[in-house]
């Protein structure tokens, strides 16, 4: 039987310190990778273009070959005021990679950084929502820009 995974423990983080043209084999995991405080919920999602290669050899089915890759990562969660000597990103710093359209290193992984995915790209879309006696949320999709690594450098 296979062991269940808990997906707490594998939070988004980003590093705005390391050079975006760093090869992915030198950037070190967790290195200066900070945490997004107080998700509730992030991912990763991976896609590959088709190119249509369908002709009238094709019959009723259409052909493809794959394309180009492309990947997001996005979170969700619940904003805090964060206090001096907390190392997490705030929703309010998020907010700023997103209007200064910052490209920094994302990733997910967990605390031994045994299973990561990793790769460099900007918050395209961002939005918050403040909700009648509820707690204060935002929503980031980060786009990737180029390979996503999935194997810790160190």
């Amino acid at each position: 039987m296979a062991d269940f995974i808990n997906g707490t423990l594998y939070p988004l983080y980003v590093d705005t310190t390391t050079s975006v043209t760093a090869a992915g084999n030198t950037v070190e995991v967790p290195g200066d990778f900070q945490l997004i405080a107080c998700l509730t919920d992030n991912g990763f999602d991976g896609s590959t273009d088709q190119i249509d290669t369908s002709s009238k050899c094709s019959g009723v089915f259409k052909d493809s070959v794959a394309g180009q890759i492309g990947w997001t990562m996005s979170g969700t969660g619940n904003a805090v005021s964060i206090t001096v000597g907390d190392d997490r990103v705030s929703h309010d710093q998020l907010f700023t990679l997103w209007k200064n359209q910052t490209i920094a290193w994302w990733a997910i992984f967990d605390s031994a950084a045994d299973s990561v995915r990793f790769g460099v790209g900007y918050i395209s879309a961002f939005s918050e929502a403040n909700p009648n006696n509820a707690a204060k949320t935002f929503n980031i999709t980060i786009q990737g820009k180029g390979e996503i690594f999935n194997t810790p450098a160190v």
